[in-house]
């Protein structure tokens, strides 16, 4: 004869070894997440630039574990970005563009960007994706970081330490736009949709002339 254990077993005895085995599964999410920074900040602190992009991520977010810490975050992105790395020149592009954990400073920005728009992204996808970094696994982004053209395209549209240029704007959303960033995407929408107003407000203007 064979017995149920399921239907035996009290209410209360089966949620417990339900939340015992939660609680495992949790424990085991933070030794992966524990051996995974130690991994990172041996590889960073040896001068690998995908554990400091990594490092400076897991700062900026406050992820798997790591306090947000926007100055380390900056750190480790500036030690990627003098390593080259174009994800974290556009990182610390918009730090400096928004003034977050930093003073805004426009020119900075500008620099940053324009560094990373310059460049060609060599990581593998796997270092973007491991760490909540915005990308589309097998794009190869061509045409510089997409993420730093959608910053460029915020600076020009909005007049942000350049002269406002939506041309220019519209150029370097298309760009990021075409390599999946999403950002970039709203972005189009706002600028054609503010290009559509002045066309119709000129349209009125010159009707009632």
């Amino acid at each position: 004869m064979v017995h149920d254990l399921a239907s035996t077993e009290s209410p209360a005895i089966v949620i417990e070894r339900m939340r015992l085995s939660d609680e495992r599964n949790r424990a085991k999410a933070v030794d992966h997440d524990q051996d995974m920074l130690q991994y990172w900040q041996h590889a960073a602190d040896s001068g690998d630039q995908n554990a400091q992009l990594a490092l400076g991520q897991l700062h900026y977010f406050g992820a798997r574990g790591v306090q947000r810490d926007l100055q380390r975050a900056r750190e480790y992105y500036q030690a990627a970005a003098d390593a080259g790395v174009p994800a974290a020149m556009s990182n610390l592009g918009q730090m400096y563009a928004q003034g977050i954990g930093i003073d805004k400073n426009n020119e900075t920005a500008l620099k940053y960007y324009r560094l990373a728009a310059a460049k060609v992204c060599t990581l593998p996808c796997n270092v973007h994706c491991a760490v909540l970094i915005s990308c589309v696994c097998g794009v190869v982004c061509t045409q510089g970081d997409p993420s730093a053209h959608n910053g460029l395209g915020f600076m020009y549209m909005n007049g942000r330490g350049v002269t406002q240029d939506y041309k220019t704007a519209l150029r370097h959303f298309k760009i990021a736009a075409e390599h999946g960033n999403a950002d970039s995407m709203y972005n189009l929408g706002v600028l054609y949709f503010g290009m559509l107003l002045t066309t119709l407000h000129l349209q009125s203007y010159c009707s009632l002339s």
